[in-house]
C-alpha cells in the first residue's frame, strides 16, 4: 500500500515541511486538549492529572492541610472498639438502569445504592468510581486500582459532609479467579458493569438491572479499615471527607486493568499522595475525636 501511494504521490507532493512551534505547548493527552478549549471559553484551564500542582490555582482547597489521598503506614491492630462497616450499610434495590459514565478522569457508575448509617446520621450512597492505579498507598506501594464508594449525609448539599469508602483493587489471573469463589464474585461484578469494554471519554453506557454492593464486597466491608479525615482527590479538593479505606482488597482481572489503562494512561487517573500534616489514621474505629469534624 505504501509503494502504491508513493507512485501516485512521489516526494515531495504529499507532506508539508514542519513549522516552528513559536512557543506553543504540545498537549500529550486528551485531558490537556480539553483543557485548552476550556481555557479559551472560560478564561481558566481545565484540570489534568499531568499537572496536579496547578489545581490550587483555580481550586484553593487543593493546597490545604488535610488533602487526600495519603500513604498509609501499616500499624498494629487496634485494641478493642473495632467496628465493621458491613452492618451499617442498608442496601436498597436499584429500580432503574445504571449509567456508566467515562467523564474523562474516571469511570463512574451513578445510581441508588443504599444508605450508610454512621454515628452522626444516615449517608446516601450516591455513586462509585474507579482509579487505576490506587490513589491511597500502603507502606508506599500502590495497588492495581481503587474503587471509591461516595456517600453524603442526608440533607447536605454541594461537597459538604461526605464519607468515602475506598476499596483497594488487586489484579488476579484467570486461574486464580476460578479457584477462589469470592474473587470470582468480585470479578463478575465488574464484568457485568462492562469493565471489559468501557465507554470512551465523554460517552456512557447503560447497565440494565441492579447491583448489590453489600453482598459483592461483604468480605471487604465486613473487615478492618483505615479511617482518617481528608478531602476529595479531584478538584475542588474539598476537605469535607471521612475516609474509610478497607484493608482487604477486592479483585479485578488483568484484562480489566489493561482495558482501563488504555483509556486512562498514566498519569491521568490518580492523584499523588499528600502529606498527612499531623492527621491521625486510626484502625477500624468509627468514633474518633476530630474536633469540629467529629462524629
Amino acid at each position: 500500500m505504501v509503494d502504491q501511494f508513493k507512485i501516485l504521490f512521489p516526494n515531495p507532493s504529499d507532506n508539508r515541511p514542519v513549522q516552528p512551534l513559536n512557543g506553543r505547548p504540545v498537549a500529550f493527552d486528551e485531558s490537556e486538549v480539553l483543557g485548552e478549549f476550556a481555557e479559551a471559553e472560560t478564561g481558566h484551564a481545565h484540570w489534568t492529572y499531568s499537572r496536579p500542582d496547578n489545581w490550587a490555582v483555580e481550586n484553593p482547597d487543593c493546597a490545604g492541610q488535610s488533602q487526600s489521598p495519603v500513604d498509609i503506614a501499616v500499624m498494629m491492630d487496634a485494641a478493642g472498639n473495632v467496628e465493621s462497616l458491613l452492618p451499617k450499610f442498608d442496601n436498597l434495590p436499584v429500580t432503574s438502569d445504571l449509567a456508566i459514565v467515562n467523564n474523562g478522569h474516571a469511570v463512574q457508575v451513578n445510581g441508588n445504592f443504599g444508605v450508610l448509617n454512621l454515628p452522626d446520621g444516615a449517608y446516601d450512597v450516591l455513586q462509585f468510581h474507579v482509579h487505576m492505579p490506587s490513589e491511597h498507598t500502603v507502606n508506599g506501594q500502590n495497588y492495581d486500582g481503587e474503587m471509591h464508594i461516595v456517600t453524603q449525609k442526608q440533607g447536605a448539599t454541594g461537597t459538604d459532609s461526605l464519607a468515602v469508602i475506598g476499596l483497594l483493587l488487586q489484579g488476579a489471573r484467570v486461574k486464580d479467579i476460578s479457584a477462589d469463589f469470592q474473587s470470582a464474585v468480585e470479578v463478575a461484578f465488574f464484568r457485568r458493569l462492562g469493565f471489559n469494554n468501557l465507554p470512551l471519554s465523554g460517552e456512557q453506557a447503560v447497565f440494565a438491572g441492579g447491583v448489590d454492593l453489600v453482598s459483592t464486597f461483604a468480605t471487604q466491608l465486613g473487615g478492618k479499615y483505615w479511617h482518617y479525615t481528608g478531602s476529595l482527590t479531584t478538584p475542588p479538593c474539598s476537605e469535607t471527607v471521612h475516609w474509610y479505606v478497607m484493608q482487604n482488597p477486592a479483585h479485578v482481572s488483568m484484562k480489566m486493568i489493561s482495558n482501563f489503562k488504555e483509556l486512562f494512561p498514566a498519569p491521568m487517573d490518580n492523584r499523588p499522595v499528600q502529606d498527612l500534616n499531623g492527621r491521625s489514621i486510626v484502625d477500624s474505629v468509627l468514633s474518633v475525636d476530630e474536633g469540629e469534624f467529629s462524629y
